[in-house]
């Protein structure tokens, strides 16, 4: 598996002989494209929420072009900055 450079952008998965992940043969068998893909299936499989977005933030320090956070579906979470207020 290689590492990319932070200009990489991270392609979303592409069903392809039921494999997510590419393997050797292709352009796509990397770190950045794995992270990108692998996130929002631990979020289907009901990963925590706070721990994924770690993951994300990690992620988009290291490859900046991706759109790691609207990965993870946060409609769930409430986010408040006066909570007290609501």
């Amino acid at each position: 598996m290689k590492f990319r450079l932070a200009s990489h952008v991270p392609k979303p998965h592409v069903e392809k002989n039921g494999f997510i992940f590419a393997d050797d043969t292709t352009n796509s068998n990397n770190a950045a494209d794995h992270t990108y893909r692998l996130i929002p299936l631990l979020d289907q499989d009901g990963v925590d929420k706070l721990l994924l977005l770690y993951l994300a933030v990690w992620a988009e320090r290291a490859w900046p072009m991706g759109d790691w956070k609207n990965l993870i579906d946060t409609s769930d979470i409430l986010f408040s900055e006066n909570f007290d207020d609501n």
